[in-house]
């Protein structure tokens, strides 16, 4: 078969490797690319009528079921197989078959022509195993950041758990286990100012234990420690969770009593004695009470007036519970001497034999 000048001049201009076959698929013309791609010389193909590459040297699978110069002569138009892969050689390509038709319109031949993306496969194989290993190098790292952060969250909440328990040690009696003097100052401090702010009353009971010295030098600390906690007990069990009640020195207790009144607080200190009694402790209490604003409008103040009444009532021969506001009433203003005390700076903790001299 004569093929025209411009034919084979398409199939030698082609970038790809092209070939013309005919009706029995045989190779009328092909370029030097043809060659290449099918690792064939041109002494091989020379004066030979062999067929295709796709059927003689490729072997294509896709081909061999329905061959796309086959499928172009019977449907009369280009027919395209993308990204065929070579059964034979390493290869993947793009198949495209062009029919050439005659004058009555009838194909006479086909232009078959190879595409080789087979670097472009491996590229994109390449980049997708990049992908899939970006992909597990990231889930990887993720479940190794929630592990970290799961981590550092378990040592903050240790950390945490650990000041909180630190702070709680800082500011409670080892003895009997109530709020410390540095908690006792922090509360007064912020209760007073917050009655101060809304203009309502808060009062303050200073216990002391009776004789607390003699208990000791007679039956031992021991003895004198197991007493602390008792009355400690005593006292908590007679007042509401919300009042504050503190160990302040050796056998001095403290309750802040916030929005409660004198009356209310005469009566509370009273019950503490009844609960002391109840218990057949060794000793009994002395109280004081003081009020915010009648006794005092400051802490020092409110401390002043408190420890005033809790002195007055040792010498009125203990056990009892008296009011700065009835004595001073009485006495017409709050002496100068006596043993004023200030609101303490630093934390102390108390010892059974700490403070408590023989009048107490």
């Amino acid at each position: 078969m004569h093929l025209s000048p411009l034919v084979c001049t398409l199939v030698d201009a082609s970038v790809d490797a092209a070939a013309v076959v005919d009706r029995n698929l045989e190779v009328l013309y092909f370029n030097s690319q043809y060659l290449r791609l099918a690792g064939l010389r041109r002494r091989e193909l020379d004066g030979r009528r062999v067929r295709g590459m796709c059927h003689h040297h490729f072997g294509f699978e896709a081909c061999n079921e329905q061959c796309v110069s086959a499928r172009a002569f019977e449907l009369g138009r280009t027919v395209r197989l993308d990204e065929v892969d070579s059964t034979r050689l390493p290869l993947r390509v793009i198949v495209t078959a062009v029919p050439l038709f005659e004058g009555d319109g009838e194909p006479y031949a086909v232009i078959e022509q190879y595409r080789d993306v087979t670097a472009e496969g491996r590229l994109q194989e390449n980049y997708r195993a990049l992908l899939e290993k970006e992909r597990a190098q990231k889930d990887l790292l993720a479940k190794e950041v929630a592990r970290q952060t799961a981590e550092l969250e378990r040592v903050n909440e240790s950390l945490l758990a650990a000041l909180n328990e630190v702070s709680r040690v800082a500011r409670t009696d080892g003895l009997t286990g109530l709020a410390n003097r540095r908690s006792f100052d922090e509360q007064l401090r912020a209760q007073l100012a917050r009655a101060q702010r809304r203009e309502s009353p808060l009062a303050l009971v200073l216990l002391d234990l009776d004789h607390f010295k003699d208990v000791n030098d007679k039956f031992g600390h021991p003895v004198g420690d197991q007493l602390l906690k008792d009355f400690a007990h005593a006292l908590t069990t007679s007042v509401r969770e919300a009042h504050l009640v503190s160990r302040v020195g050796g056998e001095e207790f403290a309750v802040i009593l916030p929005g409660l009144g004198l009356v209310e607080a005469e009566l509370i200190a009273k019950r503490v004695q009844e609960q002391a009694r109840s218990a057949g402790l060794l000793t009994t209490a002395s109280a004081g009470v003081a009020t915010f604003p009648l006794d005092g409008m400051t802490v020092n103040e409110l401390m002043r007036a408190a420890d005033w009444a809790l002195y007055a009532a040792k010498r009125a021969g203990r056990n009892r519970v008296l009011c700065a506001t009835h004595l001073r009433n009485e006495a017409g203003a709050l002496p100068s001497e006596g043993v004023p005390r200030e609101v303490a700076q630093e934390t102390s903790e108390p010892k059974a034999g700490d403070g408590g001299d023989d009048a107490r």
